[in-house]
C-alpha cells in the first residue's frame, strides 16, 4: 500500500460524487468482514477504507454498479464529501446539486468561491483539500502551512524518509480512493466538529517545523526572505514565488495567498513597490493610477476591467479584456490579484506614464514557478500615418479607411536595468474596402536594438473578408524573415511600407496584392 496514495490525502468528508448521478444500489459495508459491493474495488488498495466510508453513508457507487476508486475528485464532489463527514442529513441541490454545500461553505468563510462554476469541476489538488481540512477544524492557513497543519495533526505522511512539504505533493489532484482514505484518517484522530473558518491567518507558531524538501530552497530555509514567505529556523517554504523587481525581491507586509493553485498577491503593496496610484473605492471596486491614466477593478470580474485616459477623452472608458482571468478577489478583507494579472495594474499608453513592467517567469527555456521577476522600463509610442513611401507622414486616423495610406505604430521599451538593453516592437497597417469585402495586411517586426540597429524578425499577415459570403473568412499566407537589421534613430525604425516589400522580394517572398 502506497504512502502517497493512502496517507497523503485524509478527510473527513463524504465522496457523494455518486450525487450527480444517484447509486443503483444503497451498500451498507465495514472493514470487519462484509464485503465491499464493487467489484473494482475489491481487490484495490482501498477496499477497506471504502467499506468503512459505505458503511458509515458517506459514499456511494455510480449507477454502472462500480465505484471507480481512481477518479479524480472535483472540487465540488470533495465540498460534497467533506460536509457530509460532519453532516449525513444534508441533501443535494435540485437545479445544482452541489448549491447546498456551497452555501453551507460560504456561510464557514472556507476558501471557496460558490460562484465560479468551472472552479467546482476542476479536479481538486492536495493543498486545497489541506486547506479545506483546516478550515473545518476552526484554523485559517494557506498554502505551507495549511500542509505543516496535516503533518501535524497525523493526517498525512510524505513519500520520503521524514516529512517534507514538496512530499505532500500539493499540486497534485486527488482520486476518490485517496480521498476517502483521507476522510478515514480524520474520523480516527478525532477532528471534532464542523467549525468556521477565521477571517484572519491563525498561528503559525504552533505548528510544526518541517523541510521544504527542496534543495534549491535548503540554502535560503535560514533566512527569512523578503515577499518569499520563507520561515526562519528552517520551518517550511511555501509554494508562493518571490516577486522581483528589476531583480530586487518585494517585501510585503500581507502574505500572499494560494488559492485553487492560484497566487495572490496585496494590489496594494504592489501598487507602492511600482509607484502607483491606489485607491480604494465606495462600490468596492479599487482604481490604480499611472500618471493620468486609470485603471478601475472590480471582485471577480472575469471579463474586463475598465481604462480611462484623460488626454483621449473621445473615447471615455475603454473595457480591456481579461479573457475570462479574474482581475481580483478580495481575500481576508485584502485586495489580492492573480500574479498573471498583475501587469494590468499599471497599464497605459502614454509615454509620460513611466511606470511599466515585463514579467518573466522563464529560466533556461523553462518556466520557473519559484520566482516573478518583473523588469521596470520607459516606454515611447509613435503612432502615425503615410504613403507607400514614407511621404505625407500625419497623425494617424482611424476614423475611414484610405487605401493609399499606411498606419504605423512603434512601441520603443528601454529597459530600467541596462542589460536588458532596448527592445522594439512596430507595425505597419493596410485596409482596404467597398461593398464587396475588407482586406486587411499587416507588416511586424520584433527585436532589439544593438548598437544604434533594430536587429529582429520581419512577419507578414493578412486576410480578407467577403461580406457577400456571410462574411467568409480567408487567411493570407504568412511570411517571415530572420535576423533583419533595420535602420533605428529617436525612437523610430527608418522603414516604409514599400521598404519591407522589397525586403521579402529580394528573399524571393512575395506578398499578395
Amino acid at each position: 500500500m502506497q504512502k502517497s496514495m493512502k496517507l497523503l490525502l485524509s478527510l473527513h468528508a463524504a465522496i457523494t460524487i455518486g450525487v450527480a448521478s444517484l447509486p443503483v444500489q444503497q451498500a451498507y459495508a465495514d472493514s470487519q468482514g462484509l464485503s465491499v459491493p464493487f467489484p473494482d474495488v475489491k481487490s484495490h488498495w482501498s477496499v477497506d477504507s471504502v467499506a468503512w466510508a459505505v458503511g458509515k453513508n458517506i459514499v456511494s457507487g455510480y449507477e454502472d454498479g462500480m465505484f471507480k476508486p481512481d477518479k479524480p475528485v472535483t472540487e465540488a464532489e470533495f465540498l460534497s464529501m467533506l460536509i457530509h463527514g460532519y453532516k449525513t442529513d444534508i441533501k443535494s441541490g435540485s437545479s445544482n446539486w452541489a448549491e447546498p454545500y456551497y452555501k453551507l461553505s460560504s456561510s464557514l468563510n472556507y476558501p471557496v468561491d460558490a460562484q465560479n462554476i468551472n472552479a467546482h469541476n476542476e479536479p481538486i489538488t492536495r493543498i486545497r483539500v489541506a486547506e479545506l481540512i483546516a478550515s473545518t477544524q476552526g484554523m485559517h492557513y494557506d498554502g505551507g502551512d495549511a500542509i505543516r497543519y496535516m503533518y501535524g495533526k497525523g493526517l498525512a505522511e510524505g513519500e520520503a524518509d521524514q516529512p517534507t512539504i514538496a512530499g505532500f505533493n500539493g499540486s497534485k489532484t486527488l482520486t476518490r480512493a485517496e480521498a476517502v482514505q483521507f476522510i478515514k484518517n480524520m474520523s480516527e484522530h478525532g477532528l471534532g466538529e464542523l467549525l468556521a473558518r477565521p477571517e484572519q491567518s491563525s498561528d503559525t507558531s504552533v505548528l510544526p517545523a518541517i523541510s521544504s524538501g527542496d534543495a534549491d530552497a535548503g540554502a535560503e530555509a535560514d533566512q527569512v526572505q523578503s515577499g518569499s514567505v520563507v520561515h526562519s529556523n528552517n520551518a517550511a517554504v511555501d509554494n508562493t514565488p518571490v516577486l522581483k523587481l528589476d531583480d530586487k525581491p518585494v517585501a510585503f507586509k500581507t502574505r500572499p495567498v494560494i488559492q485553487d493553485g492560484i497566487v495572490y498577491f496585496p494590489i496594494q503593496e504592489v501598487c507602492a513597490a511600482f509607484g502607483i496610484g491606489y485607491k480604494e473605492n465606495s462600490d468596492g471596486s479599487i482604481t490604480t493610477t499611472n500618471y493620468e491614466e486609470t485603471n478601475t477593478f472590480r471582485d471577480g470580474n472575469t471579463n474586463h476591467f475598465v481604462h480611462y485616459n484623460p488626454e483621449r477623452p473621445i473615447l471615455g472608458e475603454e473595457e480591456i479584456p481579461l479573457d475570462g482571468g479574474k482581475s481580483m478577489k478580495k481575500i481576508n478583507g485584502v485586495f489580492m490579484m492573480p500574479a498573471e494579472f498583475l501587469d494590468h495594474i499599471w497599464f497605459a499608453v502614454n509615454n509620460e506614464a513611466t511606470k511599466f513592467a515585463d514579467m518573466l517567469t522563464v529560466t533556461n527555456g523553462r518556466e520557473d514557478k519559484s520566482e516573478l521577476k518583473f523588469y521596470t522600463y520607459k516606454q515611447f509610442v509613435l503612432r502615425d500615418m503615410e504613403n507607400m513611401d514614407g511621404t505625407n507622414r500625419q497623425p494617424d486616423s482611424t476614423l475611414f479607411v484610405d487605401p493609399s495610406k499606411i498606419h504605423r505604430s512603434i512601441w520603443v521599451k528601454e529597459y530600467g536595468l541596462p542589460s536588458l538593453g532596448t527592445s522594439v516592437y512596430a507595425t505597419w497597417r493596410w485596409n482596404s474596402k467597398d461593398s464587396l469585402y475588407y482586406k486587411s495586411k499587416e507588416i511586424k517586426f520584433t527585436g532589439k536594438v544593438v548598437d544604434g540597429v533594430a536587429k529582429g524578425t520581419l512577419s507578414f499577415k493578412g486576410d480578407i473578408t467577403y461580406y457577400q459570403e456571410t462574411d467568409r473568412l480567408e487567411q493570407l499566407k504568412p511570411e517571415q524573415l530572420q535576423d533583419i537589421e533595420l535602420p533605428y534613430e529617436n525612437d523610430d525604425i527608418k522603414m516604409t511600407w514599400n521598404d519591407a516589400l522589397n525586403l521579402f522580394s529580394k528573399n524571393n517572398i512575395y506578398l499578395p496584392e
